[in-house]
């Protein structure tokens, strides 16, 4: 519906630029949480935005929807979008590194995407502590300020303000049928990885 209203307003992209432009300078940092969907709200926000860091999922949808993320980007600087925007990088969350599924899926991503983008070292681990905390409209840091749910968040913010490894999206340079390869190579995992059917006898009357 936002895309339809703003349809017709000039220079649209600069909407987001424009709204947050007199504040800026009252904050050192600014985050914007934007949906998981690529399309204009999504793009006015990169056109603003200094760095993207992405959360990921260690699941075959979430890792083809960043492998489409980076192509994304790459257009966006091709147009001039904002050629001065960084990526900061992959954020692994809501990970259970206990299954098979999310090691193997963390291995695939980081062996894909790291000739384009860094993978911060930090992974939020699945856990109902962090709903918790929405839940009581607390953050992390006041729920359980010396759980390791909270020292994952600190290390996270200490690695993001280095800043020392985001690239310039200019510099990823994707390679002409990187989406082809990420997503028949997921579809060789999933065909691996699928569940063996198990027949299941049901005793009759007649069985002694």
């Amino acid at each position: 519906l936002a895309s339809e209203e703003f349809a017709s307003t000039l220079q649209k992209e600069m909407l987001l630029q424009r709204l947050l432009d007199p504040v800026e300078g009252d904050y050192d940092f600014m985050i914007v949480d934007t949906q998981p969907l690529l399309g204009f709200l999504v793009n006015i926000a990169f056109k603003w935005a200094d760095e993207v860091l992405t959360p990921l999922q260690a699941e075959s949808d979430a890792i083809e929807s960043a492998a489409l993320l980076l192509e994304h980007l790459q257009h966006l600087y091709m147009m001039r979008l904002n050629t001065n925007l960084r990526f900061g990088g992959f954020l692994f969350t809501q990970i259970n590194a206990q299954t098979i599924l999310h090691r193997n899926g963390m291995e695939f991503a980081r062996e894909a995407f790291a000739p384009y983008a860094f993978f911060f070292e930090s992974i939020i681990p699945r856990s109902t502590v962090y709903p918790e905390a929405r839940a009581t409209c607390q953050s992390i840091f006041d729920y359980r300020p010396d759980s390791r749910f909270a020292e994952v968040y600190d290390a996270l913010a200490g690695e993001v303000l280095s800043g020392s490894k985001s690239r310039l999206v200019s510099e990823m340079n994707i390679k002409a049928g990187f989406l082809d390869e990420v997503f028949e190579a997921l579809d060789t995992i999933e065909q691996q990885t699928e569940p063996t059917p198990v027949l299941r006898m049901e005793a009759s009357g007649n069985d002694y």
